[in-house]
């Protein structure tokens, strides 16, 4: 009894083997039942409702277009404006006559403590003319966008590069 129990057993084994591998081959052509137990009790994974038909809007796709050009549009042509130009172009031209350049000899203790531009401490200080000291960075990126670069503190206008030099504590 014993002996054709195992039988049995080995010939259901097989057979369930047999039928794995005929459920596979038919799941990769088919793609519905993943498994043997899901093919004998006819179980798949669906949609309850079919998807319908979308119709597609196409004002909002042409709206989204046209945003996503303007944003290309602008993320591109940012970086080529100068922006230190043409608000050094503004001042000289709204403020050019409300404040009197000064010169270097009437520089205090105090001018070499904050810089005409940023407000803070100078780092390498440099000056165009007056008696005003800038940062390096700052005076080297304004003046180079706009070559008549004005002082903001006193619209002494400074003739390029040329004429930044390096600041001396020498007081007069």
């Amino acid at each position: 009894m014993r002996n054709k129990v195992e039988q049995a057993m080995t010939c259901m084994e097989a057979t369930t083997r047999c039928a794995n591998i005929i459920n596979f081959i038919l799941f990769l052509r088919n793609g519905i039942f993943h498994s043997l137990a899901t093919r004998l009790t006819r179980v798949y994974n669906g949609h309850a409702n079919p998807q319908s038909f979308r119709e597609v809007q196409y004002d909002s796709l042409n709206r989204e277009l046209l945003w996503h050009g303007f944003a290309e549009f602008f993320a591109f042509s940012i970086p080529l404006i100068n922006f230190y130009s043409i608000k050094n172009s503004l001042k000289m031209i709204f403020l050019r006559y409300t404040k009197q350049p000064t010169r270097v000899n009437e520089r205090t203790k105090t001018d070499f403590t904050t810089c005409a531009i940023c407000k803070g401490s100078p780092t390498q200080p440099h000056q165009i003319g007056c008696r005003h000291i800038f940062c390096y960075f700052c005076i080297a990126s304004n003046v180079t966008a706009c070559r008549h670069f004005m002082c903001p503190s006193c619209n002494y206008i400074c003739g390029g590069m040329d004429h930044v030099v390096l600041a001396t504590p020498a007081l007069t």
